[in-house]
């Protein structure tokens, strides 16, 4: 019996058909396999629906019991299905969201291991809250688990890229594209297509999409534009293996297809309404009514297309996997079928979008050099006096064709992923110099990066953005295979080559989660990251050096950041050594050697800078510590500071926790004589700054909610696990459910504090808090948060102003200043 949708259901089936398909296909067998199976959760039953209807996708496609327009169809409406109930269960309904496809989804055309390519517009600015069910969302599309997974979710076609914030307003959107927007973009946008949420925000981007898409006018530089955009694609594809061909990627193939009617799509479109629609097949055939193409031509396109997806389709029902590589040995009537009707496409697509360069070359002419590189955003000082340096440094000695031709690729890719990532293109160039310079030209640099196009998208944003890692990656090279890799080895038999890697071990944490924070901008993962490494390498190191000295290793407590699990970029480790008896000389000497090999100066800078203020009775205080006399300590004689600092106190091995020092801090209630000294040190450390606005020191900042949160666990005797100062001020509320509001604004203000202090970690040249309108690290702060620096100090200073006020109302202390 059909389905809906005109696909046989997989109960019509003869079981002789289904072995043969099953042979075919391991991963229909996992499909079938896991429908047997009861479903325990809406992800699980989400899960078994997309099994049941890729199924049906597969059978039919492995036993041509449908057209592939027809199983494309089918497998899009249901993943419509399937993403709606998804939506509603995460609760994103509530919120004024609208959920889009874009892409092959979007014109019902998807193929059966696809990424579904989304995007998600609100209202307004989206809120906290507004993110949490929509990651949600993601969440439990990409999951895998006993059931499998739904579907690879890619959101790196919204407005800004991989790098954007995740959701858009509808305000963001509109500016976006007429600002920034690029001629992909429009032709991405003709197969824009609601799924789910707000139909007032769904009208809204419809119409703008439609609006930007489609022109009145002709743009005579989009012929141009599709032209460069098609040699692009066509370097993805696979063309040194005479048998085997990308069937999407290649010339002549899906993708140039696709580029070519959607392109005269946007070329009529504009003043023929009629024209526009996100089916291929559909726009293929309203083109051929209106005469706006040879019909011929057009009708062999569109039969073609479908060939080439059915082929496609049938590569990827065997194991469920996103490729499209078509081999000859495995399918050589497809292989030939290709190789033949590719040939045809490629000569018809050619008649209006012109010949694509195989690989595009870096202008001779150096009246073009120049105006290539000033439409990409360089300034005249980069291009004058930094490009003929970096020319000859990508020269190097050898001089054969071939390996010219991978110097200049590897160039212009760099240059190409420069404009589109890079804050500061100026100091891109400058670093990718020095980077030149340090790799000498070596032709095994250059086929790596050749190979690797992520490791170049990821360089170039690290290159255009941070003086500081920017600088260690382009001055040492050897790390780019830890880069690469995400690994590094922390072990050796030498000292010193061990010491080494430990500093590597930490520039490499701090290098990837650049990049991850810089794509996500989530700094809960960061921190944690780096506190994590902070961890792993300590402990290595104690390991290391007791088994040098042959005593058993020391037990270190995280105190500050690291203690809370909030180390940043550029972090400082702030710690005391514990020992479970009083401290023998053999401890002591090994306390003093852990110290000494964190700090002394390694290549690569020292593992990581320290400060031991606090350990017990100050500066002059032991720095190990019997745990018995801390909590004494903690108890009888710390005064309230102490006290309050040692709340976010951590072991590191995390083999038992730290709760019997928190208890000690707060043994004693705070009296009224404490809150008064805390808020004589409170008003020796805040202050303002008269030409720029610091972060941390400045009244209603970090510190001042960091205290805040610290000295209501005291007073109010919170009884909470939590070391961080998020989790603090959760603790609070739940405490005091009268402090709800002006909790959450706290909280709010901290997260958007921090953030915007790793930025300037990462974008000044040193490490500072301090956000001012003159430097270049807060103007690139202003750039990578797409607005002006004036507007972000304002929003700053308003953020401070009310956390202050709040403060002023609700902190213990009872601030005046």
């Amino acid at each position: 019996m059909p389905n809906s949708s005109g696909l046989p259901s997989i109960e019509s089936y003869p079981t002789p058909d289904l072995e043969r398909a099953k042979a075919l296909s391991p991963a229909l067998t996992n499909s079938l396999n896991l429908l047997k199976a009861s479903p325990n959760s809406i992800g699980d039953q989400l899960r078994l629906e997309r099994h049941q209807a890729w199924a049906e996708c597969a059978l039919a496609t492995l036993l041509a019991r449908a057209t592939p327009e027809q199983i494309c169809l089918h497998w899009s409406e249901a993943t419509d299905l399937v993403t709606q109930k998804a939506w509603e269960a995460c609760g994103c309904n509530n919120w004024p969201l609208a959920f889009f496809a874009l892409g092959k989804w979007g014109a019902k055309e998807l193929n059966l291991s696809s990424d579904i390519d989304v995007i998600f517009v609100s209202k307004d600015n989206p809120t906290p809250e507004a993110l949490k069910p929509v990651r949600e969302f993601i969440r439990l599309l990409t999951e895998t688990t006993s059931f499998g997974f739904c579907y690879r979710v890619d959101t790196d076609l919204k407005p800004g890229g991989r790098l954007s914030p995740l959701i858009s307003s509808e305000k963001q959107f509109e500016d976006y594209y007429w600002s920034f927007g690029a001629t992909w973009e429009r032709l991405a946008l003709v197969r824009l297509r609601k799924i789910a949420g707000d139909d007032s925000v769904s009208k809204n981007i419809a119409s703008i999409a439609q609006r930007y898409s489609y022109r009145k006018f002709l743009d005579y530089s989009l012929l141009e534009d599709l032209r460069l955009l098609r040699s692009k694609i066509h370097q993805h594809s696979i063309e040194n293996d005479p048998h085997a061909r990308n069937v999407k990627l290649a010339p002549g193939g899906i993708r140039d297809i696709e580029l070519f009617i959607h392109a005269l799509q946007i070329i009529h479109g504009g003043r023929q309404v009629d024209l526009r629609t996100q089916s291929t097949s559909e726009a293929a055939r309203l083109l051929g009514a209106a005469q706006r193409f040879n019909l011929t031509d057009l009708q062999f396109l569109i039969d073609t297309y479908w060939r080439f997806r059915q082929i496609e389709n049938s590569i990827q029902a065997e194991n469920d996997q996103q490729t499209h590589i078509l081999h000859e040995s495995k399918r050589p009537t497809d292989f030939a079928f290709f190789i033949e009707n590719s040939k045809r496409v490629e000569n018809i697509v050619e008649q209006v979008l012109g010949r694509a360069e195989k690989h595009l070359p870096i202008p001779a002419d150096q009246e073009e050099l120049h105006q290539w590189l000033s439409k990409l955003g360089f300034t005249s000082h980069a291009i004058e006096s930094l490009w003929p340096e970096l020319i000859k440094l990508a020269e190097g000695t050898s001089r054969t064709f071939q390996d010219d031709a991978l110097r200049g690729r590897v160039l212009r890719l760099f240059i190409e992923a420069i404009q589109a990532t890079a804050i500061d293109k100026d100091l891109a160039l400058a670093l990718l110099t020095d980077f030149f310079r340090s790799i000498k030209a070596k032709t095994s640099f250059f086929a790596l990066l050749a190979h690797e196009e992520r490791l170049i998208t990821e360089l170039s944003l690290l290159f255009g953005c941070s003086p500081y890692l920017g600088g260690v990656i382009a001055n040492r090279p050897e790390l780019l295979d830890s880069l690469l890799f995400r690994r590094t080895s922390t072990t050796s038999a030498r000292l010193d080559t061990f010491l080494e890697l430990l500093t590597e071990r930490r520039l490499m944490s701090e290098t990837i989660g650049a990049n991850q924070y810089l794509q996500s901008r989530n700094l809960e993962n960061l921190t944690q990251n780096l506190s994590a490494t902070a961890d792993e390498i300590c402990v290595s190191l104690m390991r290391t050096l007791a088994e040098e000295l042959q005593v058993p290793p020391l037990r270190i407590l995280a105190l500050g950041k690291w203690g809370g699990q909030e180390l940043g970029f550029r972090s400082d480790l702030d710690f005391i050594f514990l020992s479970d008896q009083e401290a023998s000389e053999s401890a002591q000497k090994l306390a003093r050697r852990f110290v000494s090999r964190l700090t002394e100066k390694h290549r690569g800078g020292s593992i990581y800078p320290i400060d031991l203020r606090l350990r017990p009775s100050g500066k002059a205080g032991p720095v190990l510590v019997a745990r018995d006399s801390l909590i004494d300590y903690l108890k009888s004689k710390a005064d309230p500071w102490e006290r309050q600092s040692y709340l976010r106190a951590r072991f590191i091995d995390e083999s038992s926790g730290a709760t019997d020092i928190h208890s000690a801090c707060q043994f004693q209630k705070l009296t009224q004589n404490d809150l008064i000294k805390l808020a004589d040190i409170r008003n020796q450390l805040v202050f303002e700054p008269t030409n720029e606005i610091n972060l941390k020191y400045s009244p209603g900042g970090l510190i001042d909610i960091e205290f805040f949160a610290q000295i209501c666990i005291l007073h109010y005797q919170i009884s909470t696990p939590a070391t961080n100062t998020l989790g603090m001020l959760q603790a609070i509320e739940h405490h005091n459910s009268a402090l709800t509001s002006s909790v959450r604004q706290l909280m709010a203000t901290y997260l958007q504090f921090r953030e915007i202090e790793q930025y300037l970690h990462l974008f000044e040249e040193h490490a500072s808090s301090s956000f001012s309108e003159k430097s270049q690290g807060s103007q690139r702060v202003a750039v990578w948060l797409k607005t002006s620096v004036s507007d972000l100090s304002s929003r700053l200073q308003n953020l401070l102003s009310a956390s202050h006020e709040i403060l002023k109302l609700i902190d213990p202390r009872g601030l005046r200043k």
